[in-house]
């Protein structure tokens, strides 16, 4: 049964809204519950007769799209930024690493060959 309604994963290609919330799930995550603690606040002090009568599922869609929202632009303007400085910095590091550990080996392979 579990053959029948095998898709190989290769031939999927997933659409790129879903692969920027992929990569935006941590800041979502992170950052999903400021924009819900301010508007709980917000509509504690401020009491519009209107919003009483709003269904339950209307306002959690709405609070959650507002949060999913508020992640991706923390993603975009912060973990964008800080992933691809992280990545440079890592990437100097290891190729001045890489760079000491080849001059090193050719200093005792010379050393060795004298010896």
């Amino acid at each position: 049964m579990v053959a029948v309604f095998y898709v190989p994963i290769r031939d999927y290609k997933v659409p790129n809204p879903f692969l920027y919330l992929g990569d935006a799930s941590y800041s979502i995550y992170l950052f999903h519950m400021f924009p819900i603690m301010i508007i709980s606040g917000v509509l504690k002090k401020v009491s519009i007769p209107q919003l009483l009568h709003v269904p339950v599922i209307i306002s959690w869609v709405l609070v959650t799209i507002i949060s999913v929202f508020f992640g991706c632009v923390m993603y975009s303007v912060v973990e964008k930024k800080l992933n691809t400085y992280t990545k440079k910095l890592l990437i100097k590091k290891s190729n001045a690493r890489l760079k000491g550990f080849f001059i090193n080996e050719n200093i005792n392979a010379d050393m060795s060959i004298h010896a």
